[in-house]
């Protein structure tokens, strides 16, 4: 008869509560910027008249398309993260989160659209909790 203790599974004993805390955060927000940014794309894009802000020029195209096709992105992100957040879809999550974070600096320098200053840092802020999703 042994007096040892049986080994305690490292699997078990890293698993932070605060990690699917982290990614419920996080995919909560991801549904809020995507349905926000799915919204004022096809808003902006499709039915704003030029006096409303909508698109006029080549460029206005590009920049609602990019939108359009950033707020889909990430609610299907959201979808991909509760089936699996596997490192592979974090990381392509962060990096959609990456390309809206470029997008709406171009929005505030290019178009002076002082209020993207909130959208950018709930961006940083889903950064954030995906990157403390992932470390124990």
């Amino acid at each position: 008869m042994s007096t040892e203790l049986p080994a305690r599974p490292v699997a078990a004993s890293s698993a932070s509560p605060a990690r699917p805390l982290a990614m419920g955060a996080a995919r909560a927000l991801l549904l809020l910027v995507g349905l926000f940014t799915t919204a004022g794309a096809t808003y902006f894009t499709i039915f704003a008249s030029p006096e409303q802000g909508g698109v006029t020029q080549p460029v206005d195209w590009f920049l609602g398309g990019w939108a359009m096709t950033m707020g889909i992105g990430l609610l299907f992100a959201v979808a991909r993260l509760g089936q699996s957040a596997s490192l592979r879809a974090v990381r392509l999550t962060a990096a959609l989160v990456g390309a809206h974070i470029v997008f709406s600096v171009i929005k505030l320098i290019g178009y002076g659209e002082s209020e993207v200053v909130t959208v950018l840092a709930v961006d940083f802020v889903i950064l954030g909790l995906l990157a403390a999703s992932r470390h124990p």
